[in-house]
């Protein structure tokens, strides 16, 4: 998950543990794009309103799924 609000990160992690899932957290674009490349990751959660990037050009260098992650482009 990438969000830059700590409640935020709060709430999903504790729903999403929860439910099962193993989550892995970053608060802004640049660890959000580390993670996602170290980790390849199943699904990325991610704010849209990042300081200093949008969603989309956050997602823009993960545009290529087999490269990486697993998620559909």
């Amino acid at each position: 998950m990438i969000d830059d609000t700590p409640e935020d990160r709060i709430a999903v992690r504790l729903a999403l543990e929860a439910a099962g899932f193993v989550l892995q957290e970053a608060a802004d674009a640049e660890q959000g794009l580390k993670l996602a490349r170290s980790s390849t990751p199943d699904c990325i959660l991610l704010d849209y309103g990042l300081p200093g990037a949008e969603g989309l050009e956050v997602w823009s260098p993960c545009d290529n799924p087999a490269e990486h992650c697993r998620a559909p482009s």
